[in-house]
């Protein structure tokens, strides 16, 4: 039997014959020009479009590998790129030029971007094109700083695109008005209460973040190894493939005394700190439902309702009470890990406890009495 064959640019696809019966495969067949090894290999589809999609995006990939290294107007799109983009970060993350963390939230965003945006040419793409886009999520319930976030990711897949001059320019996206957010910490009276609420090892895992200013993250992963209960210090280091977030995040931290006696009570039958339950052997990976029931049954309202307290906010607690105490901003910046000339340190994680706020309230009425 005469076996059906195809062509799609310089690559074959062949349908597969056993005993001269079609299996319902099919084969690519790259001449050992075209293929990345520089010999002939054979690659295997479960379908005649299977293969033949292959095939096209083998094309596609050589194309642009091949514009790589010249200049030129190309007609790709986003999801053409996409694939040599993901590539790109991968090996940046090998290098440890990037966290894994950041490059799942990129493909997360990128996620839905595409979905919207990846038939676009890449030339066409401009602010017109995101604003439709921005509209489409708005009516599909998404949050502004949501959409913001994903046009900020579509922007980091230009400047790629344009580093490797596929694009001469990127160009500006309006992003939304972020509605203000109210974020307000516990009083210590109150986080107290919450403390209290809380099973031994969460307890001591708030309180460390709380008392330090760790990220959710880096207390979630501490090793006993990083802890020196002798001088009442911890490290963030980085810990093989999960590096510390930027370079100013590697950093010794002082803990207290009280503290570091709760840190001794904490059993010491994993490499980890704080493990999980079921899997000592792995770190901590959340724990908001244990903190939002005991927030909850702490009785801590705000409006009516229990105050909002996930972990992330036990590092706002922290630069929040640090403030309140009259600690230096710079050294808040250095506790937390923050850059000597971070704006972010004020913006997002000084939150006064309304309580303290209430005791600065300036009543004229007292203070004339007081004067006389």
């Amino acid at each position: 039997m005469k076996k059906n064959t195809l062509h799609i640019g310089d690559v074959t696809i062949t349908e597969e014959i056993k005993s001269g019966v079609p299996t319902g495969s099919w084969r690519i067949d790259l001449a050992p020009a075209l293929s990345p090894t520089g010999k002939r290999v054979r690659y295997r589809y479960p379908s005649k479009t299977a293969a033949q999609n292959a095939a096209r995006k083998f094309m596609k990939d050589r194309e642009i590998a091949d514009h790589l290294g010249r200049q030129g107007t190309p007609s790709f799109t986003l999801n053409d790129v996409f694939t040599q983009f993901v590539d790109h970060e991968t090996v940046k993350i090998k290098a440890g030029r990037k966290r894994e963390g950041s490059f799942r939230t990129d493909l997360n965003a990128l996620k839905h971007v595409l979905t919207h945006l990846g038939d676009h040419e890449l030339r066409k793409i401009d602010d017109s094109a995101v604003a439709r886009y921005q509209a489409t999520r708005k009516d599909a319930g998404m949050a502004e700083v949501t959409i913001n976030t994903e046009v900020r990711k579509l922007r980091l897949l230009l400047n790629w695109c344009r580093e490797k001059r596929m694009i001469d320019l990127v160009p500006k996206f309006i992003d939304l008005v972020e509605p203000p957010t109210h974020t307000e910490v516990p009083t210590l009276p109150e986080m107290m209460l919450i403390l209290d609420q809380l099973k031994y090892r969460h307890r001591v895992l708030v309180r460390l973040m709380c008392e330090t200013g760790l990220r959710a993250s880096e207390a979630y992963r501490l090793r006993w190894e990083n802890v020196d209960l002798v001088r009442r210090t911890v490290r963030v280091v980085s810990q093989g493939r999960i590096t510390p977030k930027t370079r100013y995040s590697t950093r010794e931290v002082h803990i207290g005394a009280g503290l570091a006696a709760d840190l001794r009570e904490v059993s010491m039958c994993s490499d980890w700190v704080f493990p999980q339950d079921i899997n000592p052997a792995r770190p901590m990976v959340c724990f908001k439902k244990s903190l939002r029931s005991a927030v909850k049954r702490s009785g801590v309202k705000r409006y009516g309702g229990p105050i909002r307290f996930t972990p992330k906010y036990g590092r706002k607690a922290f630069t929040s009470y640090q403030w309140i105490r009259g600690t230096p901003l710079e050294l808040i910046r250095k506790m937390v890990g923050h850059s000597p000339n971070s704006r972010v340190t004020e913006q997002n994680y000084l939150h006064i406890p309304a309580e303290s706020a209430r005791e600065a309230v300036l009543d004229l009425d007292l203070m004339a009495a007081g004067g006389k």
